[in-house]
């Protein structure tokens, strides 16, 4: 019995959920005399246990002050609050545009890595608007937990390829010490007005103009960063682009693509896009120019066919359609290239990681500067689209028999 006691000495400050009130989200936001605007996302760990709980309660409430960094954010919080403050299921880190343009948000953000509670997984979204506002005015309507809503909303859209895949911030501390890439984050907002804007880029968040009485939170494109610091952003189009040609391309993502019908300009056919096998990367570094050119195979599922075109079984049409699909993308690709050479001046598809292997040595690499060398270089693209399915019912509809 008395061995059996020094074993129970481990659980001496054990604490139940009801005596910690768990972050699933922070804001961050630039505030003056070197100190930083917090926001605390605090939820409620008993909404939703029980079947018969109370639908007046609250499922999280937010707080908001300044502090000098995450560990004083602590205590100054535990001033107002019962319970300690704990970060062990945190999601997202939210920062504003606005801090995330400063030279010094990299030392902000750096305090994470300190906190021995907060994950490395955790993402880092950037919102257009403060963070403050941004979580103060966080309403959903259907799913109200944020330690759900969240996660779930990210992991759907970087499946989709509209929001990067690599997100944490453990990524972005390693892109950001490497010095070779850009670093891609989530692109958010919830302000309506911010979303729609006057601007016509395809899958922008002011492109896209919703209706209904359910909450606008928008996780789409992304915020680019470079040596520490967003220096830019990408629409979700051009964002689905890199993460297709990302060297830590998920196979698991479906990328729904709408395009110009080739037989009527005015209609379009839906597509899904799957890269069949890993892109195959040709780097010259040593000459003059260096140059880059990528092969990248793609299977095309076609989904919708307003045109009534027989792409299925017309080998004329389906060659056609296979020609335009293929310069449509390789165009797309090109702008998206000149785009990160000349905008932001380094590479944000990873592929540094194929240029290593051209170097005997780690430090023959790095006094290469690929990041450097990257606006100078020739990049082209082939893509070569195989078509998959055409939808269970592959055969059209003869129009002409029908009206008649």
């Amino acid at each position: 019995m008395l061995l059996l006691s020094f074993l129970l000495s481990g659980c001496w400050d054990v604490k139940q959920a009801d005596e910690i009130m768990y972050i699933s989200a922070i804001g961050l936001d630039d505030a003056e005399d070197g100190k930083i605007k917090i926001t605390y996302l605090i939820i409620n760990p008993e909404y939703g246990t029980q079947p018969n709980s109370s639908t007046d309660a609250e499922p999280f409430n937010y707080v908001t002050f300044i502090a000098d960094d995450f560990h004083i954010a602590k205590n100054i919080a535990n001033t107002i609050m019962s319970n300690s403050i704990s970060y062990v299921i945190l999601n997202q880190i939210f920062v504003s545009e606005k801090l995330a343009k400063k030279e010094k948000f990299i030392h902000w953000i750096y305090d994470a890595t300190k906190a021995t509670d907060i994950r490395r997984d955790v993402d880092l979204v950037v919102t257009k608007e403060e963070a403050e506002t941004y979580l103060s005015e966080f309403k959903p309507k259907i799913e109200k937990r944020p330690i759900k809503y969240f996660p779930e909303k990210a992991e759907i859209n970087k499946l989709s390829g509209l929001v990067p895949y690599n997100t944490d911030i453990f990524y972005y501390f390693r892109v950001t010490e490497l010095d070779n890439d850009l670093f891609l984050s989530i692109y958010s907002s919830n302000d309506e007005k911010l979303q729609t804007s006057p601007q016509t880029e395809p899958y922008s968040a002011s492109n896209i103009e919703l209706k209904g009485n359910i909450d606008f939170t928008q996780f789409l494109g992304a915020a680019v960063f470079k040596k520490g610091k967003m220096i830019g952003t990408l629409n979700g189009l051009d964002t689905m682009l890199v993460s297709m040609l990302h060297a830590n391309y998920q196979e698991k993502e479906d990328f729904l693509r709408s395009f110009r019908d080739p037989f009527d300009e005015d209609l379009t056919i839906s597509t899904r896009l799957n890269a069949i096998k890993k892109m195959n990367v040709d780097l010259d570094l040593h000459k003059k120019n260096p140059s880059v050119h990528v092969t990248l195979p793609i299977k095309v599922d076609v989904f919708t066919n307003h045109s009534m075109v027989d792409y299925a079984w017309n080998m004329e049409h389906r060659k056609k359609l296979k020609d335009y699909l293929e310069k449509e993308l390789e165009e797309q690709y090109q702008s998206l290239f000149k785009k990160t050479q000349e905008e932001f001046g380094a590479d944000p598809f990873g592929w540094s990681i194929f240029a290593r292997r051209q170097f005997t040595t780690t430090e023959a690499f790095e006094a290469y500067d690929w990041m450097k060398k990257y606006p100078q270089m020739d990049i082209s693209i082939d893509i070569n689209v195989r078509f998959g399915d055409f939808g269970r019912q592959s055969e059209v509809i003869n129009l002409k028999r029908l009206q008649e």
